[in-house]
């Protein structure tokens, strides 16, 4: 019986440290240095295997990529995301192209709260990058400061930066990458859906045991009139802040339940999360478009064929005896 209230004891604090974990709402109210002016805003679909539901779904994430701090390192990102026809025979052979793209990449790596990681474009054969086999660490302005911090993934070594990139998903944020992984990214909508991917089952080298792949991948470059102004103004806001004023910071992004309970989002978040999805759309279903266009292309060619006496016949009165002559180009 002696032992009994120490063991009770031992096991109420270890719970109390359990159960005192910090999590993404834990640090939703808290301040945060500001944020860069976005230049791109991207929309990811991430697939992945539900372990609650037994069923494969797609969770949604919205970044901001801050090309006025890191440009290089963004416009690689952002290229790769977009799609990048690469030719494969030195022969200038048009069959012997392929197109590298993050959509249908897997995330080889996660460990729960800490990081994900994925981007490998041409798994088995070689990095990529818009800049050649690697490229080089760009600055390490930004800190990994917060959760959702999207950063270039390397070898361990300066400089051997490609195509992969990490996500954070520690609440604290990830001090120890930085000074070693470029941050080009923040993911501003749909945390609570990396806390749910992240439940995945995974080996014990942390690589995921059902596939977790880039369902689908928009990339949005937004207008600035003077990029120049936009990071000045930043700069001027993030002196203002590391002497104290708080009122220039930033708060982490709403999760969906939060905004499916009422709570406010600026309507011109609303607004672009709407212009993603829509050019999502008009991206999928530019195939079938293409297959439309020909079909009535065909048709029409067919109507003009069948009824060229109807169409050519007052035209051969001018011809007399002479062979008559349909010419149908297409140059």
């Amino acid at each position: 019986m002696l032992l009994i209230k120490p063991i009770i004891g031992i096991l109420a604090s270890v719970s109390t440290l359990v159960s005192a974990a910090p999590t993404y709402a834990d640090v939703q109210n808290k301040i945060f240095p500001p944020d860069p002016p976005a230049t791109h805003h991207i929309l990811m679909g991430i697939k992945y295997y539900d372990e609650e539901s037994k069923k494969e779904k797609v969770g949604e994430v919205i970044m901001d990529l801050y090309g006025t701090v890191v440009p290089l390192t963004v416009e690689n990102f952002a290229t790769i995301g977009r799609g990048l026809r690469i030719l494969t025979d030195t022969t200038n052979n048009p069959e012997g192209s392929m197109t590298v793209t993050y959509k249908k990449t897997k995330f080889n790596k996660l460990i729960k709260d800490d990081i994900i990681e994925g981007g490998e474009v041409l798994p088995g054969i070689t990095p990529f990058s818009l800049y050649g086999y690697k490229f080089e660490d760009e600055n390490f302005f930004l800190k990994h400061d917060r959760p959702g911090r999207v950063s270039m993934v390397n070898d361990g070594d300066p400089d051997t930066n490609d195509s992969r990139f990490s996500i954070s998903l520690n609440v604290n944020g990830a001090p120890e990458m930085d000074g070693k992984n470029v941050v080009f990214g923040q993911v501003i909508f749909g945390y609570d859906n990396l806390e749910r991917i992240q439940l995945s089952k995974v080996s014990a080298s942390y690589r995921p045991e059902h596939d977790i792949t880039v369902s689908y991948i928009v990339v949005d470059e937004l207008k600035i009139d003077d990029f120049t102004k936009a990071h000045q103004d930043y700069m001027d806001k993030l002196t203002k802040f590391e002497a104290g004023d708080e009122s220039v910071g930033v708060k982490l992004g709403p999760t969906r339940s939060q905004l499916k309970e009422g709570k406010k989002k600026q309507l011109e978040d609303k607004e672009e999360r709407r212009k993603l999805h829509d050019m999502k759309l008009e991206q999928n279903n530019k195939p079938m478009l293409k297959v439309a266009i020909g079909f009535v292309i065909l048709l029409a060619f067919y109507l003009v064929l069948k009824k060229r006496k109807l169409f050519f016949g007052k035209s051969s009165a001018y011809l007399g005896n002479s062979e008559k002559v349909v010419s149908v180009r297409n140059d």
